[in-house]
């Protein structure tokens, strides 16, 4: 019998940047019981993560401003914010991806492409521009 276990696997970093995340979505609010609890429970286990690990976190502030080369290896776009970063329509960016060209994963019913991906193809096409 395969027994299903849902849940979401966080690193330290990831853990830090949802707790910054929460700090500054707070920042004149009161949360929820149940979600100071969730919070409450996920410095507990950060802070344990972080001592066990012994590194310092490296976690994305979130009104910081980022610019393309600060993109996280986990960031998706979608099929619109990939062809504005590519410069071409949507369907292009589609056409690429069945081509083999642009790696793309499955969100409902549509499609997710990795941003990092997205930006590398788009500045591979501005070097062939030049």
């Amino acid at each position: 019998m395969i027994e299903r276990v849902s849940g979401v696997l966080l690193g330290p970093a990831e853990a830090q940047y949802l707790l910054d995340a929460f700090d500054v979505l707070l920042l004149d609010r009161h949360p929820t019981p149940p979600l100071a609890d969730f919070i409450a429970r996920l410095q507990r286990v950060a802070k344990l993560a972080l001592s066990q690990e012994n590194t310092p976190p490296s976690a994305r502030k979130v009104d910081a401003q980022q610019d393309s080369s600060h993109i996280a290896q986990y960031d998706l776009v979608g099929s619109r914010e990939a062809a504005s970063i590519l410069g071409c329509t949507q369907s292009n960016v589609r056409d690429l991806a069945r081509r083999g060209r642009l790696p793309r994963h499955r969100a409902g019913r549509g499609w997710v492409y990795p941003a990092a991906s997205v930006v590398a193809l788009a500045e591979k096409r501005a070097a062939l521009r030049s």
